[in-house]
């Protein structure tokens, strides 16, 4: 642009720039940032503080679920009762509905506690992927070598 007489008036680039929907999206981007950023809850409406939020809540469910799953591996333990059946593999539903076969005492107590209400496990059950249900074999004796190591 070499002439700033274009610049202006009503045919000049600034007026028609400001009829363009682009402009338009930009302008209301504008307002809803001030508005945020000026709110006495700025602090809370940040990008980083939103995923603190969700860091935190997710944090705190895994916290809730490994406490019940450790719950049941420990009474299992002072009880002297084993922890696993013929074929402890697989998908853990949670219906807590029992399967044909013998999958292990702490499966079955999985279940029963879902059954019973303990909404925790029920969630996560539902929601967590195949391969970070915490339900192995791997997982059991992970929980009973911690359970060692702080006796």
């Amino acid at each position: 642009m070499t002439k700033f007489r274009k610049l202006s008036g009503k045919d000049g680039v600034l007026s028609c720039h400001k009829k363009t929907q682009f402009h338009k999206a930009a302008h209301l981007r504008a307002v809803e940032f001030q508005s945020r950023y000026s709110s006495t809850g700025a602090h809370e409406s940040d990008i980083q503080s939103v995923i603190d939020n969700n860091r935190r809540t997710e944090v705190e469910a895994n916290r809730a679920f490994f406490v019940s799953v450790a719950d049941i591996v420990m009474t299992c333990a002072k009880r002297d009762i084993p922890l696993r059946g013929h074929r402890d593999d697989g998908v853990l539903s949670a219906d807590g509905n029992d399967p044909p076969h013998n999958d292990g005492n702490w499966r079955s107590l999985i279940r029963l506690t879902v059954r019973y209400g303990n909404t925790v496990l029920a969630q996560h059950l539902k929601t967590a992927s195949r391969n970070a249900t915490y339900t192995s074999k791997t997982v059991q004796n992970e929980f009973l070598q911690a359970a060692g190591d702080l006796i």
